[in-house]
């Protein structure tokens, strides 16, 4: 797996089973679906300094990585 764009992440498994069924019902799949979970919880209660405090880290994580600035999507 490319760690630089994947990352594989440990949930108790009635937490994934919840996932996959949301998931499924809603044509998505398990990582879209937490993808837009995430995206959701941003716009719901982030302010807007607290979404430039989360680009800066990706900013830095891209760094330390070696990572091209531009290669690291949302």
């Amino acid at each position: 797996m490319d760690q630089t764009k994947w990352k594989s992440v440990v949930l108790p498994r009635d937490v994934y089973e919840e996932v996959k069924l949301i998931s499924e019902l809603e044509g998505r799949n398990i990582s879209r679906q937490l993808r837009f979970i995430v995206d959701d919880w941003k716009e719901e209660f982030l302010t807007p300094k607290d979404l430039e405090r989360i680009e800066a880290h990706k900013l830095k994580v891209q760094e330390e990585m070696g990572a091209h600035p531009t290669s690291f999507s949302t």
